[in-house]
């Protein structure tokens, strides 16, 4: 696999761990209330909610890394690169994050905080290519080709759940019903 398609694959996955990441909040509303108008009820959890959901996130990237190292069968000898791998896994929640906007930001607040946080996930994702190009060194070939499919499976979860987006359908779907192009 060149660079270019890791690149994409771990984009992909980070992409999809960051919207499940941005979603969460909304879905773990008291009243069950997400979708729209979410950032209403967003801003009214306390920081103890907002801490117990960062928590079990990342128990929950914990688990999945145990079955990830489990499947790769990851030996002594490649322990210190799956180590700065996961290590670059887990920053995603670490560091501090741009301070959100009031509800009635200007537009120019809104969007700077939107560059601050693609800023921020592209520091994250910069980080993991170069934690999983490292990986990939150690790794001996049938390793290999299981973390590149478990990149691939990765992203194609984190852009839609069960449904795959792109050129199987997905996001261009309403396009088609709209009359625009196929």
């Amino acid at each position: 696999m060149n660079r270019t398609k890791l690149t994409r694959a771990l984009t992909l996955a980070f992409l999809g761990t960051s919207l499940i990441a941005t979603a969460v909040p909304a879905l773990a509303q008291p009243d069950g209330q997400g979708g729209r108008g979410h950032r209403a009820h967003a801003g009214q959890m306390s920081e103890a909610d907002r801490t117990q959901i960062r928590e079990r996130m990342q128990a929950r990237m914990n688990q999945r890394l145990e079955r990830m190292a489990a499947r790769l069968e990851i030996k002594a000898s490649q322990q210190d690169a799956w180590s700065e791998y996961r290590k670059a896994r887990e920053s995603m929640f670490g560091g501090a994050r741009p301070q959100r906007p009031a509800g009635d930001a200007d537009a120019a607040t809104v969007t700077r905080f939107r560059a601050a946080m693609a800023q921020r996930r592209a520091q994250h994702m910069a980080t993991m290519a170069d934690a999983t190009a490292k990986l990939q060194e150690v790794l001996e070939p049938n390793q290999r080709k299981v973390l590149d499919e478990m990149s691939r499976r990765a992203g194609a979860r984190g852009e839609g759940g069960k449904h795959r987006q792109g050129r199987e359908g997905g996001h261009r779907h309403h396009h088609q019903q709209g009359g625009g192009r196929a």
